[in-house]
């Protein structure tokens, strides 16, 4: 058989290949007996020991010996992977530590099996992590050192530290063990691929967190307040029966229910004993954890579904009269303000904080009549079941991850090229585009706003024409962008229009009208939260949007009113592929809405200006056309 021409991804190639080599396999070089040993096994890469790929970083140095500089001490963290922990000069560190490359590995060996284990993509001068770590890099020419991550973050790696755990005192993963891994190696080339494709997936994952991390249950604080005495007519503990996993009669526990009252009934533990009537529970029931930790105690939800069951001793069981809704209940209760409450008033013993029956039917809530909690409770269904969806994709591009490295190991939750899973994943690809877009828009719209605090002339008028600029000049990128014509410039009303009702929902932002009727805009409650830019663009984007805020400063909203239409009907003219002269543009920007006739003496100095700041269209986008002006 030639030994050219195979193309791996033909079944009927590699079956032809493995024929001939098995029939010569007495005159196979090792090369070739590799390849041999591949396709017999059913691998579809060679599997290489970690010792073949990585170098142990020994790099220790005591900043105790250099007392004036300044360390960068970094810390990892299953959700974080490797950051900053500290800045401290040498003399505040006593202990040896090890300096730390960009592209190398930190795993503490006493914690790796909970997901101490990080790749370092920081560049800081004297970065450095304590000696208890063990460090190694790997050699990038033939491991991307991504690639090597992701496979650290998979079930397979961590069934290899649990087996190497087994018979320990405690966890004592060795660099020894580490070398010893075995693990598949695809060419480079298909190796960045693949880590293009997980990347793809942690952006959706990363969109999804922005919106679930910045949601909360918002209600209106009430005229009247009420003790929640004055609705209990039944309050119950659960019971303290030991729990097994055996399965009869299930029981529900403080894991089983989150801070924003939503169910995980995925860890069951049960009882064997029949369950008397009295300790049944019923739809509707609320559910209050009394005891747990300061942050976590008063964690409460609603029976919401059939439950043959009961409920366990750290959780109280309430039934309340027909002014005070349960449901209503469980989302003030999800309140940051209720939540703080509770911390405050959980009594402190052996770790825990506790809240008796009796203290928690003093809570002073607020309280609307019935009808009013119900309207209430029908708006936070809304939104949470649109959060549900969210977390579908999230946990969907989660599953995809993980195929995508099943189909490294080529195990059978590989998925094929063209797989039914395949062509679903690309439905829903094309269903959440829109909504990815809008995660990285709101990113950008976060950053001009946030960026433009301070200046006392940004309102509603110069944000608009800020992001037409920043969206088709200084970044250029596709994300569902959708500009029309307005009086003022070019407006994506779409997007804008919910961004606003988003930033006050979340409180990122507040809006507040002046006496000119302009709206402008200060810092929320929640305004750190709209600080992340979760690396969507790169430092030259966000330098290039910062530019541009910073032409504009000392303007009203009028310059970029003027510059944003001027860029739209050049742009226009570029797309169409017609003539450009000054007197053209001139002529388009008047005709774009008569209020622009005001702007007439300004435009020469305009375009003039525009060419001195290289702020020029290229002619991408799509042309702005009248359209919807909802």
């Amino acid at each position: 058989m030639p030994d050219k021409g195979v193309n791996p991804a033909d079944a009927l190639h590699i079956d032809l290949l493995r024929e001939h080599l098995s029939q010569n396999a007495d005159s196979l070089t090792p090369e070739l007996r590799q390849v041999e040993d591949i396709l017999r096994q059913g691998l579809r890469y060679p599997v290489l020991p970690l010792k073949e790929l990585i170098i142990v970083n020994d790099d220790r140095i005591k900043p105790s010996t250099l007392p004036d500089t300044e360390f960068t001490v970094l810390g990892v963290s299953k959700q974080t992977g490797v950051f900053v922990n500290e800045k401290l000069t040498g003399d505040n560190i006593k202990q040896s530590y090890f300096s730390v490359l960009k592209n190398q590995f930190c795993y503490n060996p006493y914690r790796i099996n909970v997901g101490s284990i990080g790749l370092c993509e920081l560049a800081i001068e004297n970065q450095i992590i304590s000696g208890a770590y063990n460090i190694f890099g790997c050699n990038e020419n033939t491991i991307n050192p991504k690639y090597l991550d992701a496979l650290f973050h998979t079930k397979k790696f961590l069934d290899y530290v649990n087996e190497k755990a087994i018979g320990g005192v405690r966890m004592d993963f060795k660099i020894e063990y580490m070398k010893e891994w075995q693990i598949p190696v695809p060419p480079l080339e298909i190796q960045n691929e693949i880590v293009e494709k997980i990347e793809r997936q942690k952006e959706i994952i990363r969109g999804a967190e922005i919106l679930i991390n910045a949601w909360h249950p918002y209600i209106d604080e009430s005229v009247i307040k009420k003790s929640l005495k004055d609705f209990i007519i039944d309050s119950l503990y659960g019971i303290s029966t030991p729990l097994s996993d055996e399965v009869k009669y299930p029981v529900l526990r403080m894991n089983n229910l989150d801070t924003q009252g939503n169910w995980h009934l995925d860890d069951m533990k049960y009882i064997d004993t029949p369950i008397k009537t009295e300790r049944k529970l019923e739809k509707g029931d609320f559910i209050f954890n009394r005891t747990n930790s300061k942050e976590l105690v008063g964690k409460s939800a609603v029976v919401d579904f059939d439950f043959d069951g009961t409920w366990a001793g750290y959780l109280i069981r309430l039934r309340f009269n027909s002014d005070l809704s349960p449901f209503y209940l469980r989302y003030l209760f999800a309140q940051k303000k209720y939540r703080n409450f509770f911390s405050s008033i959980g009594k402190q013993a052996g770790g825990q904080a506790n809240i008796n029956a009796a203290e928690l039917a003093q809570t002073t809530i607020d309280w609307y009549p019935i009808d009013i909690q119900r309207q209430i409770v029908e708006r936070l269904d809304r939104q949470m079941a649109a959060l549900e969806n969210v977390r579908y994709l999230k946990s969907e591009a989660e599953k995809r991850i993980e195929e995508i490295l099943a189909g490294v190991w080529n195990e059978k939750d590989a998925v094929s090229p063209l797989s039914v899973a395949q062509k679903e994943n690309i439905i829903r690809q094309i269903h959440v585009a829109e909504e990815k877009a809008t995660f990285k828009r709101m990113v950008l719209a976060n950053h001009i706003v946030n960026n433009s605090l301070k200046d006392k002339n940004f309102g509603n008028v110069k944000f608009e024409k800020l992001l037409y600029l920043a969206d088709c000049f200084a970044i250029k990128r596709n994300l569902g962008q959708k500009y029309f014509i307005q009086a003022a410039g070019p407006y994506d009303n779409t997007f804008t229009k919910s961004y606003f009702t988003k930033i006050e929902e979340y409180r990122w932002f507040k809006k507040q009208k002046q006496d000119t009727n302009q709206f402008v805009f200060i810092a929320g409650e929640e305004n750190e939260k709209s600080l992340k830019t979760y690396n969507y663009f790169s430092k030259d984007e966000l330098e290039r949007v910062n530019t541009l805020i910073g032409y504009f400063k000392q303007h009203s909203y009028e310059q970029p009113e003027i510059i944003a239409t001027l860029y739209a009907v050049w742009n226009n003219r570029i797309i169409r592929q017609e003539p450009i002269t000054d007197a053209l543009l001139k002529q388009d920007f008047l005709n774009w809405d008569a209020q622009k006739a005001k702007y007439k003496d300004r435009l020469d100095a305009a375009l003039q200006w525009m060419r001195e700041k290289s702020i020029i269209p290229d002619g991408w986008g799509e042309v702005i056309e009248k359209g919807s002006r909802k």
